[in-house]
Parts: C-alpha cells; structure tokens; sequence
C-alpha cells in the first residue's frame, strides 16, 4: 500500500502474514506521483485465496426495459393488431404473461400500453389482450423503446404463467507469481564499502520498489491467463475483466469514445452505471484528468483545503470530482492507467489479495557459486472485480 506521501505501507491482506523486513523497509519509498494509488484504495476480499484458480460468481439482473421489432426494421406495423407482435430475443426475455408494457416515444411524447397475454420464446413474438389500453395505439417502429410498468393477470391465467430467475455466471481467474530476485558477489560487497555503507540494503529497497511497480501496474492490466506446465499463469487485472465476455456467456459494459475525449462522450458512459449499481469513482490517467479539468465548469466540483464541503471551482484549477445529474464521481488519476480507458467502477465491488500461504516476503534463493548471494521477493497475487455488467463502465477508444 502507499500512503498520500507515496510511502509503501502495506503488503498483506487479512489472510496473509507479512513479512517482517518488509514492514521494516515499508517506510523508505517514495514512489512517483500517482504510482500505485489504485492499488493503494483496494481492499482484500472476505474470504481467502486457497487455489491457484478461483471462480468470481454473480447473478444476472434482468431490466424492465428494451426495445419491440426484430431490430431488422420489423416493428408494429399497424394499430389494430394483437398478435404475433414481433420482439427480439433480449426484450421477449424481460416479459411474462400479465406484463404490463408502456411503448413510448421520448421525442414526440406518444404512447401506448398493452398488457401481456401470451409469449412465445421461439418465435419471438407475444400477443397482448388489447391495444392502446392507456395513451393511444400506433404503429410504432422497429427499436421503439418500451418499459415495463407493472403486471396484472385474471386470477385464472396465473396457472399459465411462467416462472423466472436469475442465472449465476462464474468468471474464472488465476493468480500470479510476482518476483524480483537479487543477486550479489563477495566482490560487490567489497566494492561498495567505496561508495556506501550497506549495498545490501541499497538493492532490497530497490528491488522492493520494482516489485510495487510491477503490483501497481498489473492491477489495472493484467490479463488473463489460465496456465500449463510451461507456460505460467496470470491474473485479470481490472481492465481484462472488464472488457472478457467468457465468449458471450456474460455481460460488459462499454462505451466507444471512438477518438478524442469530451464530455459528452464521458456523459454517455455515465449513463451505462447511472441508473445500475452504484458506480462513484472514475479511474483514469494523468492525460485524461487534465482533459476532464478543461470542461464546462458548472459540471465539476473542487474541494477547499480547510474545508469538507464542496465549492464550484473556476477553469484554471484541477478537480476532485465530476458531477453529473446530482451524484459526485470522485478522480482517481493512476499512472498506470491507459490513456485509451477509462473505468467508471464500484469500487466496493474491486478487490486485490494475496494467496493464503503465499504473500509477499523475502527469502533466499539457490546461488550458484560461494561468492554468490542471491535473494527475492515472491508472493502470489490475484484480482477480482464483482458484479461486472451492471456496477462498472469501460470507456474505451480514446484518442489523444
């Protein structure tokens, strides 16, 4: 961990036992500017690592909303008609019979609501019992928009309904071996009593540096990879998990900046989280912070040194936070982080840990000579990211 002044003060997660040199050196290092701090904001999970693969389960959420057609320009074609409506196959998911739909159209104000009677899953089309039973009936094109507002059923149709649930999808991920090794002569040792007092502690703190380098960046972007006898295992940092689908068998959410950054761009992206989960922070680089400071001022809120309470802050001052639609989304710059993406998370929902029984520590290692000193850090490290899908956006594309 590194504390505000980049100070490296924690190694360990609630399973594991530090390392008492490396808490003895905690105190030394003082990294770059914005090194390590999403790994610094992320706590371990409730439960330990014990396997070198594990699963990350979630359910699914099925929304309340979608659009009516085909989305092949097949909508309602006429006002009168009551059955074999066509859907496509994520919308005819969200409905049962009694479903209470409301079609709309936000541009114009128009709508309809029709009650469900009958589904038919292979066909992709359902039957309603009348049209326009609230607002008026009308054609309506193919991806009109539709929400559902509620459900109603005659006490004798219940036994037609169907039932739904949930399904729970699991994301395997692995962990992975982080290592630095030092390597010293008798020679060496001769030498630097020239120059410093104690080389070896000179290279521990080095190489405990690299080590937090290496921790810092794969974090964010690892990528995954499930290992064999000669090839060796990896864990999914944030961005991998995002952006993996498990071929299709789960959702992600991202958005296209598709070239340079602007706010309205970002806007979009918000509104993936905004009305899911409770997405609150966005990490992000130093290149695309400062691209964030330059928009519209009413949008950002900066904080007063001697104060808790937020101020609107003028153009020429960096942001802590963006507003949108009334909710403060915190700016986490991480030097690791890619210009290309930027990730709107829970970030409740993001954990880092170590394998019980294997964390960070400092052990000897085989030499192969007498002259010879050879020591390295070592532990096993993994990610995960909960509940991706619905609690996380990866705005990606990005240009400079």
């Amino acid at each position: 961990m590194f504390d505000l002044i980049g100070t490296h003060t924690q190694y360990d997660d609630n399973f594991s036992i530090l390392d008492p040199q490396i808490i003895q050196r905690a105190a030394d290092f003082k990294p770059e500017r914005f090194e390590g701090v999403i790994w610094n904001r992320l706590a371990s999970p409730d439960q330990p690592i014990r396997q070198e693969s594990f699963k990350i389960g979630a359910r699914t959420r099925t929304g309340l909303s979608g659009t009516i057609g085909t989305g092949t320009g097949t909508g309602w074609a006429d006002a009168v008609t009551t059955t074999n409506l066509p859907m496509n196959v994520d919308a005819i998911n969200t409905l049962i019979i009694g479903s209470v739909m409301e079609i709309y159209n936000a541009s114009t104000a128009a709508f309809e609501v029709v009650n469900v009677k009958d589904v038919d899953r292979s066909a992709l089309t359902i039957d309603v019992i009348a049209r326009g039973a609230g607002g008026t009936a009308a054609i309506w094109a193919d991806d009109s928009k539709f929400k559902i507002t509620g459900s109603t059923i005659n006490d004798l149709d219940l036994k037609n309904q169907e039932s739904r649930a949930e399904k729970t999808y699991k994301y395997e991920n692995y962990v992975s071996l982080i290592t630095e090794t030092i390597t010293t002569t008798y020679t060496d040792l001769n030498e630097a009593r020239k120059y410093f007092e104690n080389m070896g502690a000179t290279l521990f703190n080095e190489a405990l540096d690299r080590i937090f380098q290496k921790l810092s960046s794969t974090v964010i972007n690892g990528v995954k990879v499930e290992g064999s006898n000669s090839v060796p295992p990896q864990s999914a940092g944030i961005r991998d998990q995002l952006q993996d689908t498990m071929s299709g068998t789960r959702a992600v959410l991202r958005s296209n900046a598709n070239g340079t950054l602007t706010q309205t761009k970002l806007n979009t992206a918000l509104d993936l989280v905004f009305l899911k989960g409770n997405a609150k922070v966005i990490y992000l680089s130093y290149a695309n912070k400062k691209i964030i400071d330059s928009f519209t001022v009413n949008t950002q809120i900066s904080y007063n040194a001697d104060a808790n309470s937020p101020r609107i802050a003028n153009q020429r001052e960096s942001f802590d936070f963006y507003e949108y639609q009334g909710v403060l989304f915190e700016l986490v710059v991480d030097k690791a982080m890619p210009d290309s993406n930027i990730f709107i998370v829970n970030e409740n929902k993001i954990r880092k840990a170590f394998k019980e029984g294997d964390p960070l520590r400092f052990v000897p290692e085989p030499t192969r000579s007498s002259r010879e000193s050879r020591w390295s850090f070592q532990g096993k490290v993994a990610f995960i990211v909960e509940d991706v899908g619905h609690d996380h956006v990866d705005l990606y594309g990005i240009t400079p």
